[in-house]
């Protein structure tokens, strides 16, 4: 994106730091470059792996039978897109839960995309409980999407598609063959 094409979209995105927070303000770098604004405003000192460990090995909390989420986030080196009205290189999170938080996504009972606890497993869209502008259709699809977003309690997100799901399937259904000693 050429600069006067970024400087436009930013002008048309202009954010009026009088309707925001004072902090978040305060937090606000216009008009600064990259290396200028972390200068200013330092990134908070990243958690040690093995208090993020403490985290996700604690027993969660509970709303009713269903664990309240439990989880530490760290930058994913994988994936790496440019945000278009501003043309900031942006990165991906992974999402790192409690097994237990994991295991009841698996079964239905949170919603992958809000987080949202559910009064029963796999809801149909006229019951489930999501947070607002979440419409995400647990029953249709969060079975299949929790295997292809999840390495094993890593929420990688939606950047994988099906056939990374589909090939991992297949190779798991060839070894299995392998070890029951049948010709492939």
């Amino acid at each position: 994106m050429k600069r006067r094409q970024r400087n436009r979209a930013l002008k048309r995105k202009r954010v009026n730091l009088n309707d925001l927070d004072p902090k978040i303000a305060a937090g606000i770098t216009v008009g600064a470059t990259a290396k200028e604004a972390h200068r200013e405003f330092p990134t908070q000192p990243v958690t040690s792996g093995v208090d993020a460990q403490a985290i996700l090995a604690a027993e969660p909390q509970r709303v009713n039978r269903v664990p309240v989420v439990t989880a530490v986030l760290k930058d994913s080196l994988d994936s790496v897109w440019m945000d278009e009205p501003t043309g900031r290189v942006q990165r991906d999170a992974v999402i790192m839960v409690n097994p237990e938080v994991r295991e009841a996504m698996a079964k239905g009972w949170i919603c992958l995309r809000c987080w949202e606890p559910q009064d029963e497993a796999f809801p149909p869209p006229e019951r489930a409980q999501h947070l607002e502008g979440c419409t995400y259709p647990i029953s249709e699809r969060q079975a299949i999407d929790v295997r292809i977003e999840f390495r094993g309690n890593e929420h990688l997100g939606p950047n994988a598609g099906i056939s990374v799901y589909l090939e991992e399937q297949e190779e798991r259904h060839k070894r299995a063959r392998e070890l029951a000693g049948w010709k492939t």
